[in-house]
Order: structure tokens, then C-alpha cells, then sequence
């Protein structure tokens, strides 16, 4: 039995549940877009494009969310902005969210340039300092951003409170 085409209302994710398919339900008012059960049993709702133009580029699947969390007719706009940019070739939503997850926090990119640099470049004392410095001031406040995310208003704000240290 192959995959059910309908349009995704809440009775058709009812009827995904109730059935417990490994396939997905795909909508018929908008290509590219569907729901699907999870192990867990929860519901979400993704879309599916190829990413560029012709049979050479890749087919990508980009999760919106979970039902519960978005109605179908929520998660259905959602799929209808993301396939436009798509279709308008402005982007590429699942190559964009997989680069964000590879991008390094403040906290890989601080001890990256720490061995690579200042262990290297400097004598084993100042080395020994920086890093000290860094793990108790920088990594705790800054370590979990992405760098992308650290804005300079953030370290102008971070070195402000910094006016109790002699240094």
C-alpha cells in the first residue's frame, strides 16, 4: 500500500495514528508537502523538494514541526513560505539549517585558536594564562553561542561588567 493522498487535516493525522503507517501521508492541495508518524508516535509535518533545478540535484525532506505544536493548516503555510523561496531559488531551507547545525559555538572556536595559536606562538606560561582566562570568563558566558549568533553588543555588554577585574 503505498503512501495516502488526501489533504492533511487532523482526521488524516488521526487516521496515520490509528493505522500506525511507516508510510507518509501526502497533501493534495500542496506538492511537497506531508506528515509522517514517528517512532515515538508523535506526527511531524514536513516538505520535500528538489534542491535546484532538474533530475541531477538532490531531493531534500526538511522536518516544520510536530502536530500538536502546529495545527495542518499552521504547518501547511509554513510549507507553502518555505516551498515559494524554494521554487523562487532564494534558498535552500534544509542545506541552511544542516551548515547552522556544523557551524562551531564560541566555545570550539576559543580552543581551537588556543592550541592552534597561542600554544604555538607563545611561551608556555602565557599560553597556560590565556587559557585559564578563557575558561573561566569567556566559555561560561559566550561558549554555547554559535558564532554567527555573537553579536558585538553582547561582548560590549560582557566587558562592561568586567570593570572589578584589575585587568
Amino acid at each position: 500500500m503505498g503512501s495516502r493522498t488526501g489533504k492533511i487535516t487532523k482526521g488524516a493525522i488521526d487516521e496515520l495514528i490509528a493505522r500506525g503507517g511507516k508510510k507518509p501521508v501526502r497533501d493534495s492541495e500542496l506538492k511537497g508537502f506531508g506528515a509522517r508518524l514517528n517512532a515515538d508516535r508523535s506526527v511531524s509535518y514536513f516538505i520535500e523538494y528538489r534542491a535546484g533545478r532538474g533530475r541531477g540535484f538532490p531531493v531534500r525532506r526538511m522536518v516544520l514541526g510536530r502536530h500538536g505544536g502546529l495545527t495542518a493548516d499552521q504547518a501547511r503555510e509554513a510549507a507553502r513560505a518555505e516551498l515559494a523561496k524554494v521554487t523562487l531559488g532564494k534558498s535552500d531551507p534544509a542545506a541552511e539549517r544542516a551548515a547552522a547545525r556544523k557551524e562551531k559555538t564560541a566555545a570550539e572556536f576559543l580552543r581551537h585558536v588556543l592550541e592552534t595559536h597561542w600554544r604555538a606562538k607563545k611561551k608556555a606560561s602565557t599560553a597556560k594564562n590565556f587559557e585559564g582566562m578563557i575558561e573561566r570568563t569567556l566559555i561560561p558566558v559566550f561558549g554555547t553561542k554559535k558564532l554567527s549568533a555573537l553579536k558585538r553588543a553582547d561582548v560590549r555588554t560582557w566587558h562592561a561588567s568586567q570593570t572589578h577585574r584589575p585587568r
